[in-house]
């Protein structure tokens, strides 16, 4: 018995030995399968105990771990390690083209460093262990690609390596490219029943703490010149993350120039402009201080008038407190009233750094009124986001709105699919048909904003229309892709033409009255 326990304690302490080290993924940002047809040793060759092929098959718009080796089990001091992950694919113009993703590992006393190469039907011509160098100077598969109904514009690779709460480094391979450029601009709409909307998260975000930079958004000066030129036409714009003042200011002047001619205030800091901030609470409707009139001499010249003032910083100096709420609504046609309400509802997560609320607008076009509401609520707690979400549906009910006026809610919501009811439910509101071929408003795969995230694809914009007032006879929304004709770069972001981490929402109402029935057309639809 006594050698059976010892035994049994033996097993225990010895486990099974399992491979701890790097995990190899291939991020397939492309419509296209790619296939692993060979993984290849070179150099020392690792015993086939210490590493592993995962899968063989990249489906498109996926992350999938394909290559799992140790680190320091097995490992030889000063030794070379080589693996060579070989891809073929279904795509027609590298039909032909074998690519190579190499790693290399050197045994150290303890451990071992790590290099990462590719290749194009060849063997690599330089090894790198810098993130900067293999992500913001992409490794070139194909230019100019000319293929039928394909979005991309070229084809590269890219590699980095992240942490996953493990001692070694993973790596990821990234198969993508830019986009191509599609217009989504429109032609006016001059039909007072017709009312087009665009809801744009605009990621044109500086997070400053006490006038020190914490957080700032890639491209934030290259992306305000480019995003106004791609979203004109429509008849209302509701705009958020628009925090940084002079950026707000340049959106304005240009947007001017794209026949835009009123605007509210931005969300949250109209009190401060008034001298009373003790006189602002949290959960309480509050008018903002004026109307912006495009046509008014101060626009432009004025800093506070053409909201440039006060929302540089998303934490002021003076009070540590959140500075605005980003969120501001833009029309060519007259806004007639205004009010704004910033959440009562607390959360713990990083939003709390921001004025989370609602801004309204009351729009006359040629005679017919609209009620805007924009909002972005909180993204990370849940709970107090449909807290904030009741208290929109409050701060709506409270403006006293004649039920046979429209009453249009958008904006990013924050609300993926499997919370969609519960928030339609809360703000008694109808969601429109979905039409088009994009699915994700926030996508990881097509937008080159966000291939850096390890979060999932969703849709988290709508623009909405209330089902206690005016219903349209026809509506439905458009995820749009917005991105610019030309390139912008930066030293630390590498050349795109992507202009927000969020596609746009573009939302159309016909809000004109049925065709009366005649007697004579009701006989002919009697059966």
């Amino acid at each position: 018995m006594k050698i059976k326990s010892l035994l049994l304690i033996i097993l225990i302490s010895f486990p099974k030995i399992s491979i701890t080290g790097t995990n190899v993924y291939v991020k397939n940002c492309t419509p296209y399968t790619f296939k692993v047809t060979n993984v290849e040793q070179k150099g020392e060759t690792l015993s086939k105990k210490r590493w592993n092929v995962i899968n063989k098959t990249i489906t498109p718009y996926s992350k999938i771990k394909v290559l799992k080796f140790n680190r320091d089990v097995g490992i030889k001091k000063r030794k070379k390690y080589i693996f060579n992950i070989i891809l073929k694919t279904d795509f027609p113009e590298l039909k032909d083209v074998q690519i190579g993703l190499y790693q290399k590992i050197k045994g150290k006393a303890v451990g071992s460093k790590l290099w990462w190469s590719f290749s194009k039907n060849g063997t690599p011509k330089k090894w790198f262990a810098n993130n900067d160098a293999t992500w913001l100077s992409p490794f070139i598969l194909k230019t100019n690609i000319i293929s039928p109904n394909h979005y991309l514009h070229d084809l590269t690779l890219r590699c980095r390596t992240f942490y996953a709460g493990k001692t070694f480094k993973n790596l990821e391979y990234l198969i993508g490219g830019r986009n191509y450029h599609r217009s989504y601009t429109i032609e006016p709409v001059q039909d007072a029943n017709k009312l087009t909307v665009l809801g744009y998260n605009t990621y044109l975000m500086h997070v400053k703490v006490l006038g020190i930079t914490a957080e700032k958004k890639p491209g934030l000066e290259e992306r305000t010149k480019l995003i106004p030129e791609q979203i004109k036409g429509y008849d209302v714009l509701i705009l958020s993350e628009v925090f940084v003042g002079k950026l707000r200011r340049k959106l304005l002047v240009e947007l001017k120039k794209m026949g835009y001619n009123y605007s509210t205030c931005i969300l949250g800091s109209g009190f401060l402009w008034k001298g009373n901030p003790n006189k602002y609470k949290l959960g309480e409707s509050l008018s903002q201080p004026f109307i912006v009139d495009f046509n008014n001499p101060k626009f432009g010249t004025d800093k506070m008038y053409t909201q440039a003032g006060k929302g540089d910083s998303i934490l002021t100096k003076k009070t540590f407190k959140p500075s605005n709420g980003g969120i501001i609504i833009i029309s060519k046609y007259p806004i007639t009233k205004t009010q704004e309400l910033v959440y009562k509802t607390k959360t713990k997560s990083e939003d709390r750094f921001a004025k989370k609320g609602v801004v309204y607008a009351k729009i006359n076009k040629k005679g017919k009124n609209y009620h805007i509401f924009g909002t972005h609520p909180e993204a990370v707690d849940v709970e107090a986001r449909f807290n904030q979400l009741k208290e929109l549906y409050n701060f709506i009910e409270s403006q006293k709105i004649p039920k046979m006026e429209p009453v249009l809610i958008g904006g990013d919501m924050n609300i993926e699919k499997k919370y969609e009811a519960k928030m339609l439910n809360i703000l008694k509101a109808i969601n429109p048909p979905l039409i088009g071929k994009e699915k994700f408003s926030y996508d990881l795969y097509k937008n080159q904003l966000n291939h850096l995230k390890l979060e999932k694809s969703r849709r988290l914009d709508y623009i909405l229309y209330s089902k206690l007032y005016k219903h349209p006879e026809n509506s439905y929304n458009e995820i749009r892709p917005i991105t610019s004709i030309t390139n912008w770069k930066t030293k630390d972001f590498y050349p795109t033409n992507d202009l927000s981490d969020h596609y746009a929402i573009y939302g159309f109402f016909d809000f004109s009255e049925p065709e009366p029935i005649l007697v004579n057309q009701f006989k002919n639809r009697l059966p």
